[in-house]
């Protein structure tokens, strides 16, 4: 399967077939609106950094920016290693 097209279905699994077609600010009223309502402040802006950090990889994956799982292993050995 390729990279963006696996990408683009783990993001409709996780995040819903319509998220592609959100604006930012409907993805931030999303999460928002997901939470409870004695949400702390804190607990709600972890949540947007978790959404943004969720972004940041999908992004990396469609841009081909990715190890496989022996790939990594490698390298974490290699570190380990030194």
């Amino acid at each position: 399967m390729h990279r963006t097209h696996a990408a683009s279905k783990l993001k409709d699994a996780v995040l819903g077939p319509r998220y592609r077609e959100m604006t930012t600010k409907e993805k931030i009223i999303s999460v928002l609106a997901g939470l409870n309502d004695d949400v702390s402040i804190e607990q709600a802006i972890e949540r947007l950094y978790l959404l943004r950090k969720v972004e940041i990889g999908l992004e990396q994956v469609n841009a081909g920016d990715v190890l496989d799982h022996d790939e990594f292993m490698k390298q974490l050995e290699n570190e380990e290693a030194s």
